[in-house]
């Protein structure tokens, strides 16, 4: 029989699915996690705010969002760790306080390197693009990314990826959202935007 005190243990008890993300992101701020085990725990925070906002709320408040951004400026070069840094933030990025903290914690230069310095890599680049147009949502991050080159990077990934659809898709979304502003409307045109989303 269970006592009053093993019960409400019990109750108080976290569970092992809020116990993993936390054990993931302990593993992101850990100078000793490799980049191999970096991408995966960046897959399985990235996973883990997909699933609801609580999560993404949760994410946050166990220091996600600084020990993301920290995991891929360690390893700036890494293609699979600033994938799944994009792939983490998009999805934390859906929550609207937690815009305000990406941006606030260095996320959009953290993305803006990562697209720069992986230009060819399909998945930075999507998930990239994919990332502004949910950080975009909030207009100070709308200024953010125009004034630290997010309008170029995606047109620049939307021309060297013809092709790929994905990429398409989320630069023309992230147009769209950047567009919102009434000024950006502008520089999107001058830099080749309509063009780009035509063809």
């Amino acid at each position: 029989e269970t006592s009053p005190e093993t019960a409400q243990s019990s109750s108080t008890k976290p569970s092992p699915v809020i116990s993993s993300v936390q054990v993931a992101v302990q593993q992101l701020k850990s100078s000793h996690t490799s980049p191999n085990q970096l991408a995966l725990c960046l897959k399985k925070t990235g996973d883990w705010a997909l699933s609801s906002d609580t999560h993404r709320k949760e994410t946050a408040a166990a220091g996600g969002i600084a020990a993301i951004v920290n995991a891929m400026k360690r390893y700036p070069q890494d293609s699979k760790v600033q994938h799944k840094g994009c792939w983490a933030l998009m999805h934390v990025a859906v929550n609207d306080s937690n815009r305000v903290s990406i941006a606030s914690e260095g996320g959009i230069p953290a993305i803006v390197e990562a697209m720069c310095l992986h230009l060819q890599d399909t998945n930075v680049q999507q998930y990239g693009c994919c990332a502004f147009a949910y950080l975009a949502d909030n207009s100070n991050n709308r200024v953010f990314i125009a004034t630290t080159g997010g309008i170029s990077l995606v047109l620049e990934a939307m021309r060297q990826h013809p092709q790929d659809s994905k990429v398409q898709c989320q630069g023309c979304w992230a147009l769209a959202r950047l567009a919102v502003n009434d000024h950006y409307r502008v520089s999107i045109a001058t830099a080749g935007g309509i063009s780009a989303v035509i063809e």
